[in-house]
């Protein structure tokens, strides 16, 4: 699958050069009608959550690789924007 490169956010429509560019690291930079991040967790399992202010929000499960996390992000955003 091919690496995501831009995405928008499906709660406030902003949108980001790269899913990297909002992670667990700077999300206190980014405006408070939303958040998406990823991250790696202690099991070294990676997962997302995407929060809105507005209501809603999703949690992933857990990946092994970051690369399937970051995938299935561009999904769950794909399916919300439908």
């Amino acid at each position: 699958m091919p690496r995501v490169h831009s995405f928008r956010c499906p709660y406030c429509k902003k949108e980001f050069r790269d899913i990297t560019e909002v992670t667990t690291e700077n999300f206190s930079d980014v405006v408070f009608e939303h958040l998406i991040a990823v991250r790696k967790y202690k099991n070294n399992k990676y997962g997302f959550f995407i929060v809105s202010s507005a209501g809603g929000g999703v949690i992933s499960p857990f990946f092994d690789t970051r690369e399937e996390c970051l995938n299935a992000l561009k999904r769950e955003i794909e399916k919300l924007e439908d």
